[in-house]
């Protein structure tokens, strides 16, 4: 099977913060045709081949606050495109780097970089051409309808837990977002090397992701079917994500793609 790593499914989402395996045994779960939207749509939002993009995306768990970061990139040794809002930057300028191996800058941004309240981005919906840094790209009066909507912060608990571990009528409960029409998508990922138990890693050694994607409507009742693709006992990451992305054609013919991230991520033990 072909191996994806978390920031690539959500691009689930932010996702972010695990690390791609080495080998073939990431297993990623199909979902049904009745659902919004699917786990590889999610996987299409961050592949989606650009000359030009501006990514924003936070991170929480249950005990801290969101943390903020976004990566612009542009085609070529020139600056990447920055954000504006309300004709206003909403970054401090930055450094790139050009690779020359893909032919494009650079530039990564991290809280101490937001010039505006990052949160205040969240829940709101733009116009495309009033959020990129592009006097020529402001100036296409064909873009002017075109606008993305960056969801909802996302705050997510549990409840239904036994003795603090997950078991089949957990609940994983969020904020919902009534305008977000993408879904919402839940990822468990089992990493060997996370867990306590060595009995459990070495019985256990392939690296897996369970993926599903839900309507936002704020709750999930996990499954007997949901746990059985891990061991009992077993440590785990529960991302739960939303996101949008959007696509433009600019100056020069540049395809330019802005998307929004909100992602939630903690750690559980599951009791199968």
């Amino acid at each position: 099977m072909k191996t994806y790593s978390i920031v690539l499914i959500i691009a689930v989402i932010a996702l972010f913060t695990s690390c791609k395996p080495e080998n073939d045994d990431y297993y990623i779960n199909q979902v049904n045709d009745n659902q919004p939207t699917s786990i590889m749509e999610y996987f299409d939002f961050y592949k989606t081949q650009c000359d030009a993009e501006f990514m924003i995306q936070s991170t929480k768990s249950t005990y801290s606050e969101p943390s903020f970061s976004a990566m612009a990139s542009i085609k070529g040794n020139q600056f990447p495109k920055g954000l504006c809002v309300d004709g206003q930057n909403a970054l401090k300028s930055q450094n790139y780097y050009y690779s020359k191996s893909v032919d494009k800058s650079f530039s990564n941004f991290h809280n101490d970089d937001f010039i505006i309240d990052p949160k205040d981005l969240y829940g709101k919906q733009f116009q495309i051409n009033n959020l990129v840094n592009d006097v020529s790209l402001k100036s296409l009066r064909e873009l002017g309808d075109t606008t993305i909507y960056f969801p909802q912060l996302i705050s997510v608990h549990f409840e239904n837990l036994q003795d603090g571990k997950v078991v089949a009528g957990s609940r994983i409960v969020w904020n919902n977002d009534a305008n977000n029409e993408n879904g919402i998508v839940i990822a468990v990922e089992y990493v060997p090397s996370s867990q306590s138990d060595s009995e459990i890693a070495s019985e256990n050694p392939n690296h897996l992701i369970f993926g599903t994607t839900v309507a936002d409507n704020g709750s999930y009742t996990v499954t007997s079917s949901d746990l059985s693709y891990f061991p009992t006992g077993a440590y785990v990451h529960i991302y739960v994500g939303r996101a949008a992305c959007e696509t433009v054609v600019g100056p020069n013919n540049y395809l330019y793609k802005i998307s929004a991230y909100t992602l939630f991520v903690d750690g559980l033990i599951i009791n199968g």
